[in-house]
């Protein structure tokens, strides 16, 4: 597999995940909520925050009807949600200070250029914008990474999406499973398809994940997801779209910590044991050879006169019993007494 790296973070089929505080539009149009969500990602161990940068005119004709979840008043609500490239560029350095790397979704010219005079290292491109080929071509131009989303797609659609960002030259890409559905439903998540679509390009794959909840961000970690997006809120019940389906800091936190976690129980496939403190149980856990009555020397071994039992010590191993069956003590044993190899004429 392919790997690409975001300022210093490598993203890949080594290492740990990538995870994203989603901060979309939780900032509710307000520039000190949006650096509350960027101190709260980072106290939540995320490795990035990511926004929607937009200008609603250049995207949405007046005409648009709006979705199940913003209402029919969409060009207004994405109005209220912008914020000037002033703004992004103190947003993009408070994040720097703050250590966390700081990037966007972009969806006009507009918003391509204040991306570009802020410096964000790495490109998001909505679900929505999948088959819009000309922009896909115009961010694979700037080189930069390039994180796919692919919800209402089909594999053509991204490989369709794939080739055009590679025909810049530019083959530094993820691609992530996503529902386009807010709340996306349980039984259509298919986290199959991350391991399809990791076999089928060659590139990270991970989830865009839009459940309630976080088990299964924690489902798709299980099923090589490499990267981790997740809506970010700093409350639920705050006035937004996206904040019922976002998760908390404290949740963020959580689900951080036992991705981390998960990752440690992964492995790397191949079972060789004993391993680290198990060695220690071997003795104790396995069984040995014992007299189960008195036998004296010159009797031989049977089922009838030993028995195995734990401790395994250095004494005859189970599996060795039926090449010694039948063979000979050289010294007797007392009721409940190991026997060992050397015990044998």
């Amino acid at each position: 597999m392919k790997t690409i790296k975001i300022d210093n973070r490598k993203i890949g089929d080594k290492g740990n995940s990538f995870i994203i505080a989603e901060g979309g539009i939780n900032h509710n149009g307000d520039i000190n909520i949006a650096k509350e969500l960027i101190s709260a990602a980072v106290e939540s161990n995320a490795d990035a925050i990511k926004f929607q940068i937009f200008n609603t005119e250049l995207f949405y004709s007046a005409s648009h009807k709006g979705f199940a979840q913003t209402g029919k008043e969409i060009i207004k609500l994405l109005k209220s949600l912008e914020f000037s490239e002033k703004g992004w560029f103190e947003l993009k350095e408070f994040a720097d200070k703050k250590n966390i790397i700081f990037f966007a979704s972009v969806f006009d010219d507009k918003s391509f250029d204040i991306a570009e005079k802020i410096d964000i290292p790495a490109y998001k491109i909505a679900s929505g914008d999948i088959n819009f080929l000309p922009f896909l071509e115009k961010i694979g131009k700037t080189g930069k990474p390039v994180i796919l989303s692919t919800g209402m797609s089909n594999i053509k659609d991204i490989s369709t999406a794939v080739s055009e960002i590679e025909k810049t030259g530019n083959k530094k890409i993820s691609i992530l499973q996503c529902i386009s559905l807010y709340p996306a439903p349980y039984n259509l998540m298919n986290l199959k398809t991350i391991k399809t679509i990791a076999k089928a390009f060659g590139y990270p794959a991970g989830l865009s994940d839009h459940t309630e909840g976080y088990h299964i961000s924690l489902a798709a970690i299980a099923m090589g997801a490499k990267i981790i997006e997740k809506h970010f809120t700093l409350d639920k019940n705050m006035k937004g779209p996206d904040h019922k389906l976002s998760i908390s800091p404290k949740e963020f936190k959580d689900m951080v910590k036992q991705i981390r976690d998960i990752e440690k129980a992964l492995g790397n496939g191949y079972k060789k044991g004993p391993v680290g403190d198990e060695k220690k149980s071997v003795d104790l856990a396995r069984r040995g050879l014992y007299a189960k009555k008195t036998v004296k020397a010159g009797d031989s071994i049977s089922s009838d006169n030993t028995i195995f039992k734990r401790p395994a010590a250095d004494y005859i191993k189970p599996e060795d019993f039926k090449f010694i069956v039948g063979k000979k003590l050289k010294n007797g044993k007392k009721d409940g007494e190991g026997i060992k190899y050397k015990d044998l004429v």
